[in-house]
């Protein structure tokens, strides 16, 4: 799983996680049309990669992958205020956003 800590936008140090757009998107989501996610640095070979390879790990292992997030934010030597679900990507089901209430729960910040 890719987590990165860069985001122009967000500043440095806000931990990201990031899934596909289009594919774990809803084709009729009135942000489907302009969404900023299916253009510029998302469109990179190596970003789209990185995207796809996240929602792999976790349609293979989803329990794996959010014990996996929950390791990366409570590793024991930096505590982060935040952390970003999805500048690219959406909700996969409803199996992913019970994974996001475990996050929230094993992780206070």
């Amino acid at each position: 799983m890719k987590i990165t800590l860069t985001n122009s936008k967000l500043g440095g140090f806000i931990p990201s996680l990031n899934l596909p757009a289009g594919i774990t998107c809803r084709s009729d989501a009135p942000c489907f049309k302009d969404c900023y996610a299916r253009k510029g640095n998302f469109t990179y070979p190596k970003v789209k990669q990185g995207y796809l390879n996240n929602l792999k790990e976790y349609q293979e292992d989803s329990e794996k992958f959010f014990n996996d997030v929950i390791d990366y934010l409570n590793n024991g030597e930096i505590i982060y205020k935040f952390f970003r679900w999805f500048s690219s990507g959406d909700i996969v089901d409803m199996n992913f956003l019970y994974g996001i209430i475990k996050v929230a729960k094993a992780c206070p910040m």
